[in-house]
């Protein structure tokens, strides 16, 4: 008997005798056997029997074929999908399904039978077999990586690893000067992709690439390659060995010599800007002699360094490897550091200092040490503060000037150490008061500069030098120039810059600092060399300086024995170079 023919007398019944027919039954399909939930590219077995409703099968074979029906993702269906009956039961043992996903049934058919229609399964994701960037790192400005690089895990089949448990993890190469990736290194699968939110790298540098890994298979992948450029730069503040800079975009970097072990994400002397990785972001940081501090954009001040006189803040004269949490809970302005202190300003014009206090340089009416903030005496307010090496100085909204400490930087007309502020003599209106290392210098709110204190080197610039003591009060500057902005930090060299954006500096010169173009001492205003158009310009500590354009481009002159100069070369300059920024 033919299959057609097994089936039709399923369907129509057998014969009975005199001729007579028996009762018709109608035969149907059944899944005895439902498909389960597997994973892709697994083995699904289902059985699907021909048999009347008195539970007859046929004793002749019949062809039964499977095929899918709902297919929510539009998978393909593998295996062997006609299969013949054997006592009425057709048993498929290799179907599979390639793509992942819920709500697919199966159809089985037996022509003329009606189909019949299976229960819904799942098919989850294979085992996990290959890694790939879906999201590739771009080219970055110093700031965390955007959009996120997401890294994919996939089976066989290229189904996302939904049900892994795991993570993955990044290395970056090459590694040129010891650079690295920041942030999170290793993230979570979720659904079987890892979203890096906060990456960044340490440092400038071209044709970078990332390789991402797991444990939950040997392959690997590799992103494609990207270029690590920084700026715009929107602070610069030289120190004394050491360069400090924000972007504008945000995050700190910092090239030099690092202080009390901390200068970034590397250790030793970087000849280029390394990321500060430890420790919040910072909208400004300032360093000292064996200090550096960094303010947060919430006023929250961080100190780290050698911390011999209590100059880190926090309460202790233990050395910070990173920055740590100036004591007090003040919200400040402004921070700056003198060499051995710190001091800052608080929105409302008070002014804190701690760290040494040898020359009564805190302003607190003493000569003690102080490991945490004290007010400054006289209860004073203050629209903008300078710390220099021993002294400091301060003015008020008024345009009054304040300086004490060692005496040399004072100005009221002696050379006695002020353990509390004393009234820069003259009767001058100050827009700002710079502090030096035995100089001060400030400009009034007509643009002119003056400048009090020792003069050996010509860092008055008042068109000579002088031994001995200086000048006990304010003098002018030679020249007749009008200046926007006048910096002299802890050195003995003063900078000046023009409301054009001219830079001109003088003092001493031993390395460059000055930027002329030579290593002789000025005692009068002199061009910076190059004609570059400045936004800001900044003295360190230490013999060099820095500046910004208003693009926001960085350019060091001076002493480079540490790398403070951030172009690469560790040679001293005495012409503004660019600092390393690709």
């Amino acid at each position: 008997m033919s299959r057609a023919a097994t089936i039709l007398a399923l369907v129509l019944g057998p014969t009975l005798g005199c001729g007579g027919p028996a009762p018709a039954t109608q035969a149907q399909l059944v899944f005895v056997v439902q498909p389960a939930d597997a994973r892709s590219g697994a083995a699904i077995a289902v059985q699907v029997a021909v048999a009347d409703a008195a539970g007859r099968r046929p004793s002749s074979p019949a062809t039964v074929s499977i095929a899918l029906a709902a297919n929510p993702t539009g998978a393909t269906l593998s295996g062997t999908t006609s299969v013949d009956a054997v006592n009425g039961v057709a048993s498929f043992a290799d179907l599979s399904l390639d793509k992942a996903g819920s709500g697919y049934t199966l159809i089985a058919f037996v022509p003329p039978l009606p189909p019949v229609t299976s229960g819904a399964f799942a098919i989850s994701s294979g085992a996990p077999v290959a890694l790939a960037f879906t999201t590739q790192p771009t080219d970055s400005r110093g700031t965390a990586v955007t959009p996120a690089v997401q890294v994919t895990l996939r089976d066989a089949a290229g189904n996302l690893a939904a049900n892994a448990n795991g993570s993955v993890s990044l290395q970056l190469v090459p590694q040129p000067n010891g650079a690295a990736a920041v942030g999170t290194m290793a993230a979570k699968l979720v659904d079987g992709v890892a979203t890096f939110a906060d990456l960044r790298f340490d440092r400038p540098g071209q044709d970078y690439k990332l390789i991402a890994s797991t444990s939950l298979t040997s392959a690997t992948a590799t992103s494609n390659e990207f270029d690590v450029q920084l700026g715009p730069f929107a602070a610069i503040r030289p120190a004394s060995s050491q360069t400090w800079a924000t972007l504008s975009g945000g995050g700190s970097y910092s090239w030099g010599r690092p202080v009390g072990g901390f200068g970034g994400s590397g250790a030793g002397d970087n000849d280029i800007p390394v990321l500060i990785s430890s420790g919040p972001d910072f909208v400004s940081v300032s360093g000292g002699y064996i200090a550096a501090c960094g303010l947060t954009a919430a006023g929250a001040a961080y100190c780290w360094g050698i911390n011999l006189d209590g100059e880190v803040g926090d309460g202790t004269i233990t050395q910070r490897d990173v920055p740590t949490a100036v004591a007090g809970g003040l919200t400040f302005a402004s921070l700056t550091l003198g060499s051995y202190y710190a001091c800052g300003l608080t929105a409302s014009g008070a002014a804190y200092c701690w760290g040494d206090n040898s020359s009564g340089n805190l302003g607190d009416g003493t000569t003690t040490r102080r490991t945490s903030p004290v007010p400054v005496s006289g209860a004073l307010t203050f629209s903008s503060l300078n710390a220099g090496h021993t002294h400091a100085c301060g003015v008020t909204p008024g345009g009054a000037g304040y300086c004490w400490g060692y005496s040399l930087g004072v100005g009221d007309g002696t050379f006695t150490d002020r353990s509390a502020p004393a009234a820069v003599a003259g009767g001058l209106t100050f827009a700002s008061i710079v502090a030096g290392a035995y100089h001060s210098c400030g400009l009034t709110t007509a643009g002119a500069a003056y400048c009090w204190g020792d003069n050996n080197r010509g860092e008055l610039g008042a068109g000579f030098a002088s031994a001995g003591s200086g000048e006990s009060s304010p003098i002018a500057v030679a020249g007749g120039l009008t200046f926007a902005s006048i910096t002299a930090a802890s050195g003995s060299h003063t900078c000046a810059l023009t409301s054009a954006g001219a830079a001109y500096c003088w003092g001493q010169n031993d390395r460059g600092q000055l930027g002329v173009g030579d290593l002789t001492d000025r005692d009068a205003p002199t061009p910076v060399a190059g004609g570059i158009v400045f936004k800001s310009v900044a003295a360190g500590s230490g013999p060099h300086t820095c500046g910004l354009t208003a693009a926001g481009a960085a350019y060091c002159w001076g002493a480079d024995e540490s790398g403070e100069l951030g172009d690469g070369a560790m040679i001293d300059s005495p012409v503004p170079r660019p600092v390393v920024t690709q």
